[in-house]
């Protein structure tokens, strides 16, 4: 077999994660088949589905650190209830505990 002296193959391109991010997720909106993409980007078959892979791996990772989801439920809700949405503690001593919405003319008028 006679191999063609006149065609080189391309260099290869490496992306960042960022970048294969981004080409798959304007694959995703459609529009090109997998062929056109992979000519478009200059990427075989197999790299096609390996940035597949990698996209489909960041989207199922969980986060990490030492947050945790919270749940609120409507006991947790009715707890709060009742507390206290703000309170004001005048120079005097004298505590105002704020437990709804309340005017501004009336907090100010029951102040002084």
């Amino acid at each position: 077999m006679e191999r063609d002296q006149n065609k080189q193959k391309a260099p290869r391109m490496m992306r960042s994660n960022e970048e294969i991010y981004e080409a798959m997720a304007e694959f995703e909106q459609g529009g090109v088949s997998i062929l056109e993409f992979c000519e478009l980007y200059g990427i075989s078959n197999s790299t096609f589905y390996e940035w597949q892979k990698k996209v489909k791996m960041k989207n199922q990772e969980q986060p990490t650190g030492h947050m945790q989801p919270i749940i609120i439920t409507d006991e947790v809700l009715k707890l709060t209830e009742r507390l206290p949405i703000a309170e004001l503690e005048l120079p005097d001593g004298r505590l105002f505990r704020i437990f709804q919405q309340a005017d501004p003319a009336f907090l100010k008028a029951f102040i002084n």
